[in-house]
């Protein structure tokens, strides 16, 4: 009940046994849950009360409202009449709209029926007419409306109407037969207009073929017909490239010209008559001709590159190439036509491809069967005749690049040689001017294999001979003697000559053939960017697959192997230089360190301020020693040198300094002797040395310091362990053992 409802859900009164309370606690709980029960109702009773007047209100209106409800009942009872008379009417209508559709359709196929009986008469009494005038075109236009027609329903037509059977039989019987007459007629006058070489007529009865149905045996006759014709003027253009005068201006590349007007004699086909084809058989059929035209192309192909192998005798010089008796000259001449072949050949498939392509998109809309055709084209192109050839041709042009390229390298390091005022030899120049050249020549075949097969034998190449010459040169050293002929030459008043020409040879090689392996790798970086430009443009003009470009990208990572390894010999070069020629001089120069005194007084200060005892010499000799090289070395060896010559200086230096004592003025005089030969080297090149002073800077401050207690706020021995300041600080003689001892240095 609604007083229920209002209760407090703390107890349930209903539930409540009088005769179980035994106890005054029970008693007088329920006392509480009845009290609690009651407040309960009595507030459900006040609210009830209280909300009398709102009902009175609605139960007013509600009174007020039930004479219009008789009338809103009788509306609607109305309303529900008129849409079921309305929903009845439209079943009705819809039913009628159905049964006038399938009427017209009918009659539509009445009209249809009764218009392909009377074209069809037409066509029968037309086509005998036009038989009769040898109007081909007409007659071949009344079968072509004929064939359109579903014959099944107009032999049904006789039965339906009981007559008129005999005139549609007749008609049958005489189109069928003028159809077979005219498809022999127009086969046979299309084969003697091949063969009178008349070319209106030839394009007069191909137009007649699809209108006959005959799209196949149209197709096939005029292709065969095109291939006649590219037959004859490729032997015609064949046998004027073997007739030209060997002194013409393209006689090297003749046979190239006959294999490029074989290729563009077929895209002229392809111009001229690909609108002709498309117009009267559709889209769709250019893959049928130039598959046809393929065949063709492979004979005529195959007969332009047995001429070159026969007259270039490019097989007996791949023969002899294993003897070695066939020369780089004579090799060089073919090179040329070879490559021009290639390029020529991936000129063609691109162009077929490209043809190709837009032929099936055009004709195919489902992109799954554009793909299988693409894909049988590009079957079609890989395993033909031309592809083979072509194939072949490059295997014999790869071997005899190999040869040339190989010969002209070892000559060139044969005939190696170098002028009076040049820092490298001659076969740094003509190495790379023949890798070079063949490379471009490569590139300019346009085929990717030929392109990644010259670089891996370029690579190749310059990885052994032309490495291994470095590698024997540098072996050699730079000979021993050399520092005192440099030297007598620098110091003698007559300047003397220097003795030896073997050994100043050697000199002089071992020199340049440093600047050969430092100017070999800018060479090589210049190459890679050539290389890249041209292969940068291949892939923007031409189609080259991703697997293609990742096979380029592969092969040009040898160019920085062959650059690593003559840095490597760079490197042992400088070593050699700095063992026998820079630590030899330099070791007397900083041990006379020592014999200079820096445990010095303030007068003894003075006097080494106005006249240095060791630094300026010093200087001028390191001066000395590196102007004998400069002349020979370039800028980036020599500023190589002075980072050797800093780096032995701070090294023996260092020996020296551990080997001496210091006062507060000797180690002042220490850091200004140090900074004088910083200053000296870094104005000497353009690299900075100052980083290889550091130690020594270091050393110059600890042995600047006026007291101990200086060093433990000092933090810039950052190049120096704890062990070696100890070892410093024990130099300077003020200083006593026990207080450097109980330094705490971090």
């Amino acid at each position: 009940s609604l007083l229920q409802e209002r209760m407090s859900p703390a107890v349930d009164t209903e539930a409540l046994d009088v005769n179980s309370l035994v106890s005054l606690e029970d008693i007088q709980a329920a006392y509480d849950a009845l009290s609690l029960e009651e407040e309960a109702v009595v507030a459900s009773l006040d609210q009830i009360l209280a909300n009398q007047v709102n009902l009175d209100q609605r139960l007013s209106g509600i009174t007020s409202l039930a004479p219009q409800l008789e009338t809103v009942s009788a509306d609607s009872t109305q309303l529900n009449q008129l849409i079921s008379f309305t929903c009845g009417l439209a079943e009705r209508v819809s039913c009628k709209v159905r049964q006038l559709d399938l009427a017209k359709s009918r009659v539509a196929e009445c009209q249809g029926r009764v218009h392909d009986l009377i074209d069809l008469k037409l066509c029968s009494e037309g086509v005998v007419s036009a038989l009769s005038e040898e109007d081909y075109e007409q007659a071949a236009a009344h079968i072509h409306r004929f064939l359109a027609m579903d014959e099944s329903l107009l032999v049904c037509t006789p039965g339906q109407g009981g007559g008129g059977g005999v005139g549609l039989e007749g008609s049958l019987a005489t189109l069928h037969e003028a159809e077979n007459r005219v498809r022999g007629v127009v086969a046979r006058r299309f084969d003697e207009a091949v063969k009178d070489e008349d070319l209106a007529s030839i394009e007069r009865f191909f137009k007649i073929f699809p209108l006959l149905g005959m799209h196949d045996e149209g197709i096939n006759n005029f292709t065969g017909y095109l291939c006649t014709k590219l037959a004859a003027n490729s032997k015609k253009n064949l046998k004027q490239a073997l007739d030209t005068p060997a002194g013409s201006n393209r006689a090297n590349i003749i046979l190239a010209d006959t294999l490029t007007l074989l290729f563009e004699g077929i895209a002229r086909v392809v111009e001229i008559h690909q609108p002709l084809i498309e117009t009267y058989y559709g889209p769709g059929r250019l893959v049928t001709v130039l598959t046809r035209l393929q065949a063709e192309c492979d004979t005529q192909a195959g007969n332009i590159f047995a001429e070159v192998r026969r007259r270039r005798g490019i097989k007996d010089k791949v023969a002899r190439l294993e003897s070695g008796t066939v020369g780089a000259r004579e090799v060089e001449g073919v090179l040329g036509e070879l490559c021009l072949l290639q390029a020529r050949v991936e000129m063609y498939m691109r162009f077929v491809r490209k043809r190709c392509g837009q032929d099936i998109e055009v004709s195919e809309v489902d992109p799954d069967e554009r793909k299988k055709k693409m894909e049988d084209v590009v079957k079609m192109l890989a395993g033909s005749g031309l592809t083979r050839c072509a194939q072949e041709s490059l295997g014999e042009y790869i071997a005899l690049e190999q040869h040339f390229m190989a010969e002209n390298v070892k000559l060139a390091l044969s005939l190696d040689s170098m002028e009076q005022d040049q820092l490298t030899t001659s076969m740094l120049d003509d190495v790379f001017f023949i890798v070079k050249k063949c490379i471009n020549r490569a590139t300019g075949s346009q085929n990717v294999d030929c392109i990644c097969a010259v670089i891996n034998n370029a690579c190749t190449l310059l990885e052994s001979d032309f490495y291994r010459v470095f590698q024997d040169t540098v072996k050699a050293g730079l000979p021993s003697t050399y520092l005192d002929q440099a030297y007598s030459v620098i110091h003698s008043a007559t300047g003397a000559k220097l003795a030896g020409a073997d050994t100043d040879k050697q000199r002089q090689m071992f020199l340049a053939y440093l600047n050969n392996a430092e100017s070999g790798g800018e060479y090589i970086t210049r190459l890679q960017t050539t290389i890249q430009a041209d292969l940068s443009s291949l892939q923007a003009s031409s189609t080259v697959s991703p697997h293609q470009s990742e096979k380029i990208k592969s092969c040009l990572t040898g160019l920085p192997c062959v650059q690593a390894k003559l840095k490597g010999v760079l490197e042992s070069g400088l070593t050699a230089l700095r063992t026998s020629a820079v630590k030899p001089r330099l070791k007397p120069w900083l041990d006379s360190f020592c014999s200079s005194s820096h445990n010095i007084t303030e007068e003894q200060f003075s006097d080494y301020t106005a006249n240095d005892p060791w630094v300026q010499q010093t200087i001028v000799n390191l001066d000395n020693l590196m102007q004998s090289f400069k002349a020979g070395l370039t800028a980036a060896n020599f500023d190589s040198l002075v980072m050797i010559v800093a780096s032995e200086v701070t090294v023996q230096l260092e020996k020296s300094v551990v080997k001496s004592s210091f006062s507060r003025l000797g180690g002042l005089q220490f850091d200004r002797e140090v900074r004088s030969l910083s200053s000296f080297l870094t104005s000497v090149t353009t690299w900075t040395i100052r980083d290889k002073f550091s130690r020594l800077q270091q050393m110059a401050a600890i042995l600047n310091m006026e007291t101990l207690l200086e060093m433990e706020e000092f933090s810039g021995t950052n190049k120096l362990t704890p062990v070696e300041v100890r070892q410093i600080l024990h130099l300077r003689t003020d200083f006593k053992p026990e207080e450097i001892k109980r330094i705490k240095l971090s």
